[in-house]
């Protein structure tokens, strides 16, 4: 061995004693200082034996003890890496003591710096320090998030200690706070400003800690100050005494919106308040005016937007030409807001709305057109007028260029009268045309919507009143379909042909499907009607029983009144085919019952023949002209060969069915003559003769 690694090697050995000498001593100071520590907290803030006071010496001695216990490890971990270790079995030992030591040492020093820290927060309270208190507050919540330190009984009762503190220092800075920011909720609504020489400080420490106060003064003056100028008429009063100024709003009219000037003029007041009395320091780096105006601005813009410049967006020509002055009185309104921080530079929403008039100008206007019409679809449909051209009694086939002779609801007119204007507006200023165009096709896309839910009661339970919407949905059609032809003629802008086809469709579906469901009601109700009249429900008729001529004659009365409400409104063709739609029904369904029976006497045969020829002398009278009949009641022909099979004898019937060529053949199959027959006549020779006969 050379003789510095004699050297190095006495040098390790001395260290190895000094460790064995130190840290025993190290590892019985640390001890004694854990006591000591731990008995002054209970003593302090257990059993209050005495005023909690710093205790620097303490904390200072710790603090020394730690740096001790940094140098020996560093003198083992020197040992350890040259190996010397294996020399001195207990160099490891003394390692994990010393670990152990330094460990709870931190923990006992951690102890010793929350003390310090709640005497401080004592000295905050007592001289209303608070933004000092809440940071306090803020490193005393870090030391809780130690999972090791909590654990100790000492820390536990520094804690409870902290609680009592903490809800001290906040319960003081919230009663300071609510002495000089006062408000009142009731009508007028008041903000009262004291500026105390603590003001800044207790608003500093307002921003530091959560408390709520900030929003819920922004509360306040969204929903009594700001919202009820925009909403309602109202007046500003600011008076300043001293110290102390009060901001009051007082609400005049609930119902009753102020002029935008006023508007504006009682929003700046307002904010001019808030900046001259209320700007302070929230933290580092925000006001109280920053923080109101995140929270207020957005929602201010889009209310004025909604609730006040909306109303001043002109209606005419002559007011879009004056509208620079709205323009103006917005950008002032602006530029006062961004000023006191209510808006921020980006909040431009509201400059941007008015500049924009000539659109905003349009949609009023298409939105006007569109409310007008809706009016208009919800006035009386039986206030009626005639329309089209009368029918062609030697031509009925009328050309599609004429609307049919009919009447339909005055206010169809009306409503063709609005869109014809829209039109012409669309002619006349091109820039326009597309937007008015598609305001037109609205409203007709709109039109069966509007009505049928609006009269949905009367076009439920009143026959004439789906005739008329029927009419009207027919006429727009009609009217449509040739619009686009109309005004190309009056525009230099190519219209397409095709820009009504669809809502010119839609109406026919609209207006037909309406009027098929009513019809379709009217014969539900025959039906019923025949259910009760004893016809349906029986296979042998002895004597007819007086609810059957009744529940006949009701059916033909059922269409008697619907005669009187459609005749004149329905087109003369539409009528003819909804009527003889219905007593075709009604023909066809005592037909099927008069068939099914096995057994008709004499007497109930006679009955039956009474009360089907007042079908026969009533039914024809229902209809324009009585001889058109047979074209509208598919099954007329066969009632009436019905009637004459129950009113004749044998040989009349065997010689109008003609060996199967006669009028009866062709309303009947023999197999339903041949039931008949049977029903009618009894089983002799003579009628077996005549059954023979009719076959195909």
């Amino acid at each position: 061995m050379n003789f510095v690694a004699e050297i190095l090697c006495s040098a390790e050995k001395v260290d190895i004693e000094n460790l064995n000498k130190k840290v025993p001593d190290i590892l019985s100071t640390i001890d004694e200082y854990k006591q000591n520590v731990f008995q002054y907290i209970d003593e302090v803030h257990t059993k209050l034996s005495r005023k909690p006071k710093s205790n620097t010496i303490l904390l200072n001695k710790t603090k020394a003890l730690m740096d001790n216990i940094s140098n020996i490890n560093g003198t083992i971990n020197e040992i350890i890496a040259n190996e010397i270790s294996k020399t001195s079995s207990n160099i490891s030992a003394y390692k994990q003591e010393l670990s152990k030591s330094k460990h709870a040492e931190r923990l006992v020093s951690k102890v010793i710096e929350i003390h310090e820290i709640l005497l401080s927060m004592n000295n905050c309270t007592k001289y209303n320090k608070y933004v000092d208190g809440i940071k306090l507050i803020k490193e005393i919540e870090q030391y809780r998030a130690d999972s090791e330190i909590i654990q100790f009984e000492a820390f536990n009762e520094l804690i409870r200690n902290f609680e009592a503190l903490r809800v001290n220092l906040v319960t003081q800075l919230v009663k300071e706070y609510r002495e000089c920011v006062q408000y009142n909720i009731t009508n007028p609504f008041t903000l009262t400003i004291e500026g105390s020489e603590n003001f800044v400080e207790i608003l500093n420490a307002v921003g530091l800690s959560s408390l709520e106060l900030m929003d819920e003064l922004i509360t306040f003056l969204w929903d009594n100050m700001f919202y009820m100028i925009v909403n309602c008429k109202t007046s500003i009063n600011i008076v300043e005494i001293d110290r102390i100024t009060k901001l009051s709003v007082d609400v005049i009219d609930e119902k009753l919106k102020d002029n935008y000037t006023n508007i504006f003029k009682n929003l700046i007041l307002v904010s001019n308040f808030l900046n001259n009395y209320f700007n302070y320091p929230l933290n580092s780096d925000t006001t109280t005016l920053d923080y109101i105006g995140r929270q207020v601005g957005p929602k201010l813009s889009e209310h004025l937007i909604d609730n006040c410049l909306a109303n001043t967006i002109p209606t005419n020509n002559e007011e879009l030409q004056k509208y620079t002055v709205v323009v103006n009185s917005v950008e002032a309104l602006q530029t006062e807001l961004v000023k006191c921080k209510i808006f921020s530079d980006e909040t431009d929403s509201v400059i941007k709305y008015v500049k924009n008039v000539d659109t905003l100008f349009l949609n009023k206007k298409c939105a006007e057109y569109e409310h007008r019409a809706r009016e208009i679809m919800k006035k009386d449909l039986h206030d009626m007028v005639e329309i089209g051209t009368p029918p062609d009694q030697t031509n009925l086939l009328q050309s599609s260029n004429i609307f049919p002779y009919c009447f339909i609801s005055k206010s169809t007119l009306e409503l063709i009268d609005l869109a014809d204007k829209i039109m012409q507006s669309a002619t006349a200023f091109e820039a326009n045309a597309e937007q008015l165009y598609s305001t037109v096709q609205n409203i007709f896309h709109i039109y069966g919507s509007v009505v049928e839910r609006h009269h949905q009661k009367f076009l439920q339970t009143i026959p004439q009143q789906v005739a008329l919407f029927h009419n009207n949905c027919m006429y727009l059609s009609f009217i449509l379909s040739n619009w686009a032809e109309t005004y190309q003629k009056l525009t230099t802008i190519q219209i397409d042909p095709t820009l009504f086809v669809q809502e010119s469709n839609f109406l026919k579906q609209i207006g037909n499907r309406a009027f098929v469901d009513s019809l379709q009601q009217q014969i539900n109700q025959v039906e019923d009607i025949m259910k009760e009249s004893g016809l349906t429900s029986l296979n042998t008729l002895e004597t007819l029983e007086p609810r059957t001529e009744k529940s006949i004659r009701q059916c033909l009365r059922q269409q008697e009144l619907l005669r009187t409400v459609w005749h004149k409104v329905l087109p003369y063709s539409d009528y003819n085919r909804s009527i003889g739609c219905i007593l075709n029904y009604l023909c066809n369904c005592i037909t099927n019952a008069v068939l099914k029976f096995e057994d008709i006497s004499s007497e109930a045969g006679d009955q039956l023949v009474d009360i089907f020829k007042v079908i026969l002398t009533r039914g024809p009278k229902l209809f324009t002209d009585p001889k058109d009949i047979p074209i509208y009641v598919k099954n007329w022909y066969r009632f009436n060969e019905l009637v004459f099979i129950l009113s004749s004898s044998l040989i009349e019937i065997c010689d109008r069915w003609t060996d199967g060529k006669g009028p009866l053949a062709l309303q009947f199959k023999p197999e339903e003559v041949q039931k008949l027959i049977r029903a009618l006549f009894q089983n002799t020779d003579r009628r077996a003769a005549v059954l023979a006969r009719i076959v195909k």
